[in-house]
């Protein structure tokens, strides 16, 4: 930021986003991810497996599920997206694939397949809303600097922000290697 030149801070989350009519909420996610699992499993060449059931089963429902009777993830993940994807219970992990060094093995395979599943539905469904570069009937005077917590770049499309005067604090859109929610810790 340089010093003199912004006088207002602007902290944007997913409420501006969603104000401005954009389809950002964890529910569309949810709907995105569904509709496209099978696309993006096949593109990575990840292995997938289908329960009793007929659920589809990948490494993001064996790591976030229930690993010992998968089945398609809860709504709930979903909509605590990012706090589910920041914690692994990994007593419950191990335990399921075991503390050989092949069982370690596996389950660091699995955990690393399924970050780049999500990593991938995250990004692609954050490049698919479609942000009309149009008038916002609005104007930002040039002393605002924003934190915003938005992949999104609404601000610079429709309100004629300056990209210098944006912090994209989870990362930007068109660069989902700079996602910042992939940080797994175990519990």
């Amino acid at each position: 930021m340089m010093k003199g030149k912004y006088n207002k801070l602007f902290i944007i989350g997913n409420g501006f986003d969603r104000w401005y009519g954009l389809p950002t909420s964890y529910d569309e996610f949810k709907k995105y991810y569904r509709a496209n699992i099978k696309h993006i499993v096949t593109k990575l060449r990840i292995k997938t497996t289908v329960n009793a059931g007929g659920d589809l089963i990948t490494p993001v429902e064996l790591i976030f599920g229930d690993i010992a009777k998968p089945i398609s993830l809860p709504d709930e993940f979903f909509w605590n997206f990012e706090n589910e994807t920041a914690l692994l219970d990994d007593q419950k992990l191990i335990t399921q694939f075991d503390k050989t060094n092949r069982g370690l093995y596996r389950l660091q395979e699995t955990v690393r397949e399924a970050q780049e599943i999500l990593q991938t539905a995250f990004g692609e469904w954050v490049r698919s809303i479609n942000i009309e570069p149009k008038e916002a009937g609005y104007r930002f005077t040039n002393d605002c600097y924003f934190i915003n917590f938005n992949y999104t770049d609404t601000l610079e499309k429709c309100f004629d922000v300056e990209v210098a005067s944006v912090d994209h604090i989870h990362g930007e859109s068109e660069d989902p290697e700079s996602y910042s929610i992939w940080t797994c810790h175990a519990s």
